[in-house]
């Protein structure tokens, strides 16, 4: 698989995209540069909450790399809601319930 500079699959994929989605398990290139994307993405946010935890700004009993994958997941998540089209019934109904 060729994957040309500003791609827009490949700028996704780094941040946990189509190509993952997609392409899943078909491509092992694909699938190994999403990994790969997956995991700096992860340790970003892993470094982003030990500098808030040494700053006081995160409890220091969490995990960082724990909330970095929970955190990546949701992310990852709501890019893919946000290419679906909405459902009515179901439109802050999780908002509501806290």
């Amino acid at each position: 698989m060729q994957v040309r500079r500003g791609c827009r699959a490949w700028i996704y994929s780094r941040a946990g995209g189509h190509t993952a989605v997609e392409l899943g398990s078909r491509d092992p290139e694909a699938i190994g540069k999403t990994l790969n994307g997956f995991t700096k993405t992860e340790q970003q946010l892993a470094e982003l909450i030990q500098q808030g935890q040494q700053s006081g700004e995160f409890a220091a009993g969490l995990h960082p790399e724990q909330i970095a994958e929970s955190l990546h997941n949701s992310l990852v998540g709501l890019r893919v809601m946000a290419r679906t089209p909405p459902r009515k019934e179901s439109c802050g109904a999780s908002l509501k319930q806290q």
